[in-house]
């Protein structure tokens, strides 16, 4: 197959990548002779064992420790942003591990563009708000770019490719240290107490070590992985999507400035009337509002039941 170098340090072979492809190329040839795609080399046999049939055994890994750090943050969406935000302005180290390409969470990757409840419903001048600390920071950085498009004190919409920049500018302020496209696979524990966390991404698997673990993966994984108790949805086997209306987020362009002004009495009456009336959706009416882009509405249709049963996601009837 090529030129092979004995690595002295873990007693493995390594390829020149031309030799590796070479090697690639051999094997697929093999395969396909074989009447296989992508057949396993000998070498695979040693590494796993099948059982019944059902599942794989694998041997004993060395995983790389590549991070050890005072808080390690797993999720970077709202309250994930917020936490490793705290910690890295106390100047202790901070890694946050996100799943997607940036912080923000629904508010972001979700596209839903408004926080709602940040101010008092008072009139004007009278609202007070609620929400300061790094929250506040976070609207009052985007004010500051979008100053127009903050149309709401009490729940002020932006653009969500903004809120991008505002974490990434305000994480690089305060030099927290992010892993995107980066899952969390399980905890590191030494006994009961949560160490660290397994991550993998582009760079394989590994290991980052933490004197404290922040669980902001939105579904408890760290803390279930872990071992502590909990309830699944509410306790008697119905989950979220049984019991709480869902919401349809999207963003339309091309539209002329005041063109939507009776869109939610038209919403009103194709619900009422129609096709979408055998539809379960509760509320009617649809939210929308400009996200500083010209032409470019956001819309937020809540409140539609789904069976929560069934994974193709029909609507109830």
């Amino acid at each position: 197959m090529g030129k092979k170098e004995k690595d002295p340090a873990n007693n493995t072979i390594k390829l020149s990548r031309r030799s590796f492809a070479k090697g690639l190329g051999a094997a697929g040839v093999g395969a396909l002779v074989a009447g296989n795609i992508l057949q396993p080399i000998t070498a695979a046999a040693e590494q796993y064992s099948v059982a019944n049939g059902k599942w794989l055994r694998e041997q004993v890994k060395k995983t790389p420790i590549v991070r050890e750090v005072d808080v390690l943050v797993v999720g970077g969406g709202a309250a994930g942003a917020a936490a490793a935000l705290a910690a890295a302005r106390m100047g202790v180290s901070t890694v946050v591990v996100e799943f997607f390409g940036s912080l923000g969470g629904n508010g972001t990757n979700g596209m839903v563009s408004s926080y709602c409840g940040i101010s008092t419903t008072g009139p004007g001048s009278h609202a007070i708000q609620l929400v300061k600390g790094i929250g506040g920071d976070i609207i009052n950085a985007l004010a500051a770019i979008e100053p127009d498009a903050m149309t709401s004190a009490r729940s002020p919409s932006f653009n969500p490719e903004t809120l991008k920049r505002v974490l990434d500018e305000m994480a690089a302020e305060a030099k927290l240290d992010i892993l995107y496209y980066t899952q969390f696979v399980e905890p590191i524990m030494d006994g009961n107490k949560v160490i660290g966390g397994i991550i993998e991404n582009k760079s394989g698997r590994q290991a980052i070590l933490a004197k404290r673990v922040v669980d902001a993966s939105g579904d408890g994984d760290v803390c279930a992985r872990a071992g502590a108790p909990f309830t699944l949805g509410d306790g008697n086997g119905l989950l979220a999507a049984d019991f709480q209306a869902s919401d349809l987020v999207f963003q339309v362009a091309n539209i002329a400035p005041g063109t939507n002004t009776g869109l939610i009495g038209q919403a009103v009456a194709a619900c009422s009337d129609g096709e979408l009336a055998s539809y379960m959706i509760t509320r009617k009416a649809v939210i929308t509002m400009g996200v500083k882009v010209p032409g470019v509405n956001w819309f937020n249709w809540n409140n539609i039941a789904v069976d929560g049963d069934k994974t193709t996601g029909e609507y109830l009837t």
